[in-house]
């Protein structure tokens, strides 16, 4: 995934400090579309709460 490579934590809350909140809000979603896909190759049985 696009953001582990971040080392750490603080390391990227510093990166996100520096994007406009419509990336920010572009990353959530890129994360959370990735999250998803992830679920279904799983057979959508574990990992997302509906």
């Amino acid at each position: 995934m696009f953001y582990e490579v971040f080392r750490d934590g603080q390391e990227y809350e510093r990166y996100l400090q520096t994007l406009s909140p419509l990336e920010r809000a572009y990353l959530s979603y890129l994360r959370e579309k990735e999250r998803r896909r992830e679920h279904w190759k799983n057979g959508g049985k574990m990992g997302v709460k509906t």
